[in-house]
């Protein structure tokens, strides 16, 4: 007879290895990492970890997509807030840009990774699933934003995709710019200047006041490159 899965108890263990494997990545680099190092852990075998993960990347697709649920809690309650629309844009993409902060180290460490050709299918669905959790809650804030007259759009929906677009050309620009500078090319004005243009046309694309989606600040920009070039630093005496 075949034997029944807990549910339960299965999410439970899941979420334990997931744990270790963050805690591991963060202490010694995704790359490092091996399928081993996991298992002595957890206490598994080879074939118990494959029960739950079938490759490395999985375990990586896992953790990004764990990083998307807890975000998109935070970002929930301030989609569905009242007031101004232009209001609540801008602290939704403040939310999720602080939500990412909080995540700084993690995310430093498993850029490079993301990015890597390999992990193309990884990169894939990690985009698929933040523009699933970002658009509903975009198209929701813009159509408020039409109503009010805080934003000049005629297709709340089209131009919800539009910034979302952005937002994701954004980040990926930005995640390039930043293994750049670990790997010592590339400079944080550079950083900054990108940004200021991708918000520059958020604003242009929505109608909205100048200034008034502004949602990331020079110093954030500025902690997010130093941690860059900590790692790069690390990986290069690593590799000594």
């Amino acid at each position: 007879m075949p034997r029944t899965r807990n549910d339960e108890a299965y999410a439970r263990k899941r979420d334990a290895i997931l744990d270790i494997a963050e805690r591991l990545v963060q202490t010694k680099g995704y790359e490092s990492l091996a399928i081993t190092d996991l298992m002595a852990e957890a206490g598994i075998s080879k074939g118990a970890l494959y029960h739950y993960f079938s490759a490395k990347r999985a375990v990586l697709a896992a953790l990004l997509d764990r990083r998307l649920d807890r975000w998109e809690a935070r970002l929930a309650p301030i989609a569905e807030a009242t007031g101004p629309a232009d209001r609540r844009l801008r602290d939704f993409l403040r939310t999720l840009a602080g939500a990412k902060a909080d995540d700084r180290g993690f995310l430093i460490e498993v850029l490079r990774s993301v990015y890597a050709e390999e992990n193309a299918i990884v990169y894939a669905a990690a985009r698929q699933g933040m523009a699933d959790r970002l658009l509903p809650r975009l198209i929701m804030i813009i159509d408020a934003g039409r109503a009010d007259g805080t934003f000049t759009v005629t297709d709340p929906a089209a131009s919800a995709r539009v910034v979302l677009s952005l937002l994701q050309e954004c980040t990926d620009r930005i995640g390039r710019m930043l293994i750049d500078i670990a790997d010592g090319r590339g400079t944080a004005r550079q950083v900054e200047a990108q940004t200021a243009a991708y918000v520059d046309s958020l604003h242009r694309t929505l109608g909205a006041a100048p200034g008034t989606l502004a949602f990331v600040a020079t110093a954030d920009l500025r902690r997010w490159t130093r941690a860059a070039r900590v790692a790069g630093a690390t990986e290069t005496g690593s590799a000594r």
